[in-house]
């Protein structure tokens, strides 16, 4: 199972007709509601594509019960975060 939204669809328009509605009622411009909308629509298409979709699976939850957060974190430090006495 898989939460998935499209790139746009008619449930975006629908959550960006309420801010524009109170912008537009604070006296924004034309021009404002434009920039408003236009990156609105591209932090939806951020969502869409990079964090959806979500997988729900029963194998994604066996993989992930035995690891702890330790075996994703780095620490050793690399050549290049050493400071210089020069």
């Amino acid at each position: 199972m898989a939460i998935d939204i499209d790139t746009f669809n008619p449930l975006a328009f629908l959550f960006l007709a309420v801010p524009l509605f109170f912008l537009w009622r604070r006296g924004r411009g034309l021009g404002y509601l434009f920039c408003f909308s236009l990156f609105f629509f591209y932090i939806w298409a951020v969502f869409a594509n990079v964090i959806f979709p979500l997988w729900l699976d029963g194998s994604y939850f066996d993989i992930m019960r035995g690891r702890t957060w330790a075996d994703f974190v780095n620490f050793a430090r690399s050549s290049s975060s050493r400071t210089s006495t020069c």
